[in-house]
């Protein structure tokens, strides 16, 4: 019968939980037994006895010395993997995350190293913040296990790849449904990808599988809020009240409730409460801008916020919103130079946020996307469509230029289900970006009829289409990028094009805080090479469909606001009543920052605001007029 070797008594040992006698064991073995020559045979184990006296060494939290059995193993053996493994292991332990990098980086690119070792090497890498490394190790990978799997989607997500980290969380969920662990962090890629229908499911099951504290509850009442769902937010966020939560969190989500409610005062009152906790909170600066009427904003409102950004260090999201809050509140005051600086010292904060993230705004991107509009939607080359009759209506245009309005019109005739600014759409171009390439615009003859049918089923399903006969209005404006798509989906879809003067759309844009996805808007001449551009796409969607889109002036809309909605119903199919123009307290949230407006009722004094900015407003004034004379657009939006 054979003796059982030091290193599988060990073994034993560690399966039973005695790491103390494991290390007993291993520590004994590499005691010198009198012999003087050492076989290969020996050397071996003496390397296998380090290695894993040095693991055993880490389970009981004693590095150093871990670390001082893996120097002696590489000492012998130079070249070993698993010791090398270690020795990245240990620097991290230390807090050495870049000398951990510095040797990983070698071992990633050994062509010996075996799956395992690869799957360790990729953990590190990930422990290591090093994602982009991670994902190019998990690549050599096959097949995945579960976990490698798990730091595959971790990875895409911490590296801003939301489309591919989506899909493999989706599946560990499927396969894995009982993790706690995996049902929350799909919450929050599925939240960054603004699936909010996803991560609201995975957050519920995140909270069956947990015990959930009060803090738990705030963040499930804040995903519901961003899913749009304001009674369930309220509903969660009154349980964390109930057990005792009163943080700056719990606070703002009661502003921003009681906002959306259309209770102004309490949603003021609550936004205060949260500066007392935290006066960096930038969110809660921008409701107390945004409501604080013009004749309640004094020196010391103003110098309260001035002090939250030049004192307390700031995140630079909350820095942004704050700097945007204090150019409104000089604004209401009257001081228009002092807002324009505020503004432009917002911008470039947002700037330097997405310059660090490398998701500036890239002009030739945007001028490649007019030209191949123009050459796939034309003539022999245009794509097959659908044959769904539906007969969906989006409401498109730059952001800021009466989407909004519009879309309360349709609201109040009945005739629609209107869903407000829907992701739906964006995210099936996301889905086909996946499979086509960077821009699928340039392949989209490939696809068959079947495939835009289930395209078409595809946006019903995500934008929420009831059971009811009632069409779809959506108002996502940035959908002019994908008319043509559109109308391939939807042969029997209505486009209705916004167009307002560069000015007031520009300076509004510029005046707001808009998500990564607007990178133009903190730029002057990023902003006026996007707005003709837009226009430019839209004045060809126009002329490629002239019976399928309708150009709507929002100025003209103001003059003449009972004639131009009676023409835009006339051209829907629908009928037209005068009250439809009346403001309405009952008005469904808008979730922009137009949603105080669509409680008023529509007038032109709106529109005017952002004249008071021409003295100031210089650059943007100059890059407009450049990008007018450069522009082929109508010169009906050149003003």
């Amino acid at each position: 019968m054979n003796q059982l070797t030091p290193i599988h008594t060990a073994q034993e040992a560690i399966r039973r939980g005695d790491l103390a006698l494991a290390c007993e064991i291993l520590e004994d073995s590499l005691k010198p037994k009198g012999s003087v020559g050492t076989s290969q045979v020996d050397q071996s184990r003496v390397i296998q006895t380090r290695q894993l006296l040095a693991e055993v060494y880490l389970r009981r939290g004693q590095v150093q010395a871990a670390r001082r059995q893996t120097e002696e193993l590489l000492r012998q053996a130079p070249d070993h993997i698993d010791g090398r493994i270690l020795e990245a292991h240990i620097a991290r332990l230390e807090g050495r995350a870049q000398h951990a990098q510095e040797l990983l980086t070698p071992i990633a690119q050994r062509a010996d190293a075996t799956q395992g070792q690869l799957k360790l090497i990729a953990a590190e890498w990930v422990a290591t913040g090093a994602f982009s490394q991670a994902v190019d190790t998990l690549q050599k990978v096959e097949p995945m296990d579960a976990q490698s799997f798990y730091y595959l989607g971790l990875s895409h997500f911490r590296l801003g790849q939301i489309g591919k980290a989506l899909p493999i969380y989706r599946k560990l969920f499927a396969s894995i449904p009982n993790s706690p662990t995996i049902a929350k962090e799909l919450s929050l890629v599925a939240a960054e990808f603004r699936e909010f229908k996803t991560a609201i499911e995975a957050y519920s099951r995140y909270m069956q599988l947990s015990d959930p504290t009060a803090a738990d509850f705030v963040k499930f009442s804040d995903l519901l809020l961003m899913g749009h769902n304001v009674a369930d937010s309220q509903r969660h966020l009154e349980k964390a009240l109930a057990m005792g939560e009163d943080s700056a969190e719990s606070r703002l989500l009661e502003a921003k409730i009681a906002r959306l409610s259309g209770d102004y005062g309490k949603a003021l009152e609550r936004a205060h409460a949260a500066l007392v906790l935290s006066p960096g909170l930038g969110s809660a600066w921008s409701i107390v801008a945004e409501l604080t009427e013009a004749a309640s904003v004094d020196a010391v409102l103003i110098e309260r916020l001035a002090q939250a950004i030049s004192g307390a260090s700031m995140a630079p999201h909350d820095l942004e919103l704050a700097q945007f809050a204090l150019a409104e509140l000089h604004a209401k005051a009257g001081d228009y130079s002092t807002a324009y600086a505020q503004i432009r010292a917002a911008n470039q904060t947002k700037s330097t946020l997405l310059r660090e993230s490398g998701a500036l705004y890239n002009r030739h991107t945007m001028e490649e996307l007019l030209t191949t509009a123009r050459q796939v939607f034309s003539g022999n080359l245009a794509p097959k469509v659908s044959t769904d009759s539906h007969r969906p209506v989006f409401i498109v245009g730059m952001p800021r230029s009466g989407t909004t309005v519009i879309h309360r019109l349709l609201d109040a005739s009945g005739e629609l289900q209107c869903i407000g600014e829907s992701e739906a759409l964006p995210f099936v171009y996301a889905q086909l970006q996946q499979r086509l390439g960077h821009m699928p615009e340039k392949l989209l003859h490939q696809l068959k009829e079947d495939d835009w049918n289930e395209l078409a089923i595809e946006y019903l399903r995500r934008a929420g289409a009831g059971t009811e006969k009632r069409d779809l209005a959506d108002k996502m404006p940035h959908n002019f990028l994908y008319v043509g798509m559109i109308l391939s989906m939807f042969p029997q879809a209505r486009i209705v094009q916004l167009r307002r003067a560069p000015f007031d759309v520009c300076m509004s844009i510029y005046a707001k805080p808009f998500p990564e996805g607007h990178s133009y808007a903190c730029d002057p001449g990023d902003l006026a090479h996007f707005y003709y551009h837009c226009n430019a796409l839209m004045d060809y969607w126009a002329e490629a469909f002239p019976d399928q889109t309708y150009n709507l002036d929002f100025d003209r809309f103001l003059e003449t606001p009972t004639d131009s909605a009676r023409q835009l119903f006339e051209f829907l199919g629908y009928p037209w009543q005068e009250c439809y123009l009346e403001a309405r307290s009952d008005s469904p949230q808008a979730f922009t920052f137009s949603e105080l407006q669509v409680r008023k009722p529509i007038r032109k004094s709106e529109a005017g605001k952002w004249q008071q900015y021409r003295k100031v407003a210089t650059d943007l004034l100059t890059e407009l007029k450049t990008a007018s004379n450069q522009s082929t657009s109508d010169a009906n939006y050149k003003k």
